[in-house]
């Protein structure tokens, strides 16, 4: 995935969410895997909140996600989200 892919990847996962209405990652648009990575990168960056559950492979980001619920933008990912 290049760097132009995967930046409008994470803005539609922002636009998607919210900071007052919880989502699953199940109810997000997109390849299941790839809402997953692109999630765990929009946590590493401080975006979102949530409750996370960690498998077992692990790649150089730390344990790779099999799920995510809870899923809530913070006051900096509000920033990200067009108005």
């Amino acid at each position: 995935m290049d760097i132009e892919h995967n930046a409008k990847h994470l803005q539609s996962l922002i636009e998607q969410l919210s900071a007052d209405s919880p989502k699953s990652s199940t109810q997000l648009q997109g390849k299941p895997d790839e809402v997953l990575a692109g999630l765990r990168q929009l946590y590493l960056l401080k975006l979102i909140t949530g409750t996370f559950i960690h498998g077992h492979i692990i790649d150089p980001l730390g344990h790779q996600w099999i799920g995510a619920e809870n899923i809530l933008l913070t006051r900096r990912g509000l920033a990200f989200k067009p108005s």
